[in-house]
């Protein structure tokens, strides 16, 4: 709904012309509950914005490059950026629902979804069938904050495990961040059935990996 918005104005911060492709009456409903949270919703743009020029910049020097999305959600770059082959990996929910709205076949980069239950499956077996012949790109974009330090532990190992030369963009917030300034946002995610899991240190975990 952010994206949508933004794609609206004059001079876009992301400019993601798909995002509305999502935004039937339920997912309407859910942008009404978080769209007074201005803040917020700035703060997304603005990561959404960073990592597209990250990849852009990548992807430039490597047009074959192998870009991972665990977390995918509603993500929409393998339309929008030239190059790349491209993973999502997520919910089988969500797979089924961005294969309604916007299939696989539409997109001019090669793309392949892989669903993945994250309370029973492991993620290395989901990405095991990926061989990348170079490098790995791998993004989590608003994916931590949702996962406690052994998770994201977990995950860091699975992905050394599998793609020992790669890159990992990703976004930290830290439990102080929260408690400031995220109260009204925790309370409606939790109002619709998760919770963030912020810890004090969140690139700790990384820096020790």
């Amino acid at each position: 709904g952010v994206r949508m918005r933004d794609a609206e104005q004059a001079q876009p911060v992301c400019g993601d012309e798909y995002a509305k492709v999502f935004m039937n009456e339920y997912g309407m409903r859910i942008y009404d509950l978080f769209k007074e949270e201005t803040n917020c919703n700035a703060s997304m743009l603005i990561r959404h914005r960073i990592i597209d020029d990250i990849l852009r910049e990548q992807l430039e020097a490597d047009p074959e490059l192998c870009v991972v999305t665990i977390g995918a959600g509603l993500d929409s770059r393998p339309y929008r950026l030239q190059g790349g082959r491209w993973y999502e990996v997520d919910e089988p929910a969500v797979v089924k629902h961005k294969n309604a709205w916007l299939p696989v076949a539409d997109c001019p980069n090669p793309l392949e979804r892989i669903p993945i239950d994250f309370n029973v499956d492991r993620l290395e077996d989901k990405l095991a069938s990926i061989a990348p012949d170079k490098s790995v790109m791998v993004v989590m974009e608003g994916v931590c904050i949702y996962l406690s330090e052994e998770e994201t532990a977990q995950s860091i190992n699975s992905l050394q495990q599998l793609f020992p030369d790669h890159q990992l963009v990703c976004d930290l917030v830290t439990r102080e961040l929260v408690e400031k300034y995220g109260c009204s946002l925790r309370e409606k995610i939790e109002s619709i059935g998760t919770q963030f899991k912020p810890v004090d240190y969140p690139a700790q975990v990384f820096t020790a990996n």
